[in-house]
């Protein structure tokens, strides 16, 4: 499979059945490696999943690439209410961007990104996110941002906090991120 012939699947993170949400939770735990057992990994994931009182959950999406039915590339977005210097702020979380080791150099992280971004519309009209990798992703019109980033759990561990399209209007001050980083 080319990145001519790759086809983004959207789909509901929720609605995920638990053979596809265990693919998807391989190739995580493959290219961003867990401390814990990835069968603790897969469950914690599909618990997580059934909570249906989550906002974040609720209106989560995954974006994969299949070659048959491994999943070969993966990224997931959601909308989150950020609060900069206490003014509210809907963006778009872009998170758990993976492609397979054997996959890479062939378009498909960038085929995930760019249809995360798809979903950037007149209410939601930026993505923020972390990254070790922020080249990358400049180099599809996304831009570093110097904000402090505050949460009220787990916080941005990535050395770059990123924001597309690099033409928002981004303002200075404290991010809250209103709940964990991702």
């Amino acid at each position: 499979m080319g990145a001519s012939d790759m086809m983004v699947e959207l789909v509901d993170w929720r609605s995920l059945d638990r053979e596809t949400m265990t693919a998807c939770m391989q190739l995580h735990t493959k290219v961003w490696p867990s401390p814990e057992p990835l069968a603790t990994v897969i469950e914690r994931t599909w618990q997580d999943a059934q909570q249906v009182d989550s906002p974040q959950v609720a209106q989560m999406c995954g974006h994969l690439i299949r070659d048959g039915q491994r999943i070969i590339a993966l990224a997931r977005s959601f909308h989150r209410i950020i609060a900069i210097d206490g003014i509210s702020m809907p963006i778009l979380a872009l998170a758990g961007v993976c492609v397979d080791t054997s996959s890479r150099g062939r378009g498909y992280g960038e085929a995930v990104v760019r249809h995360v971004w798809s979903r950037l519309d007149d209410q939601v009209r930026c993505s923020l996110f972390q990254t070790g990798i922020a080249n990358f992703y400049e180099r599809m019109g996304a831009v570093r941002i110097h904000n402090r980033i505050t949460s009220s759990g787990r916080s941005f561990w990535d050395p770059h906090a990123l924001i597309y399209p690099a033409k928002t209007v981004w303002p200075a001050g404290t991010i809250d991120l209103q709940g964990d980083g991702w």
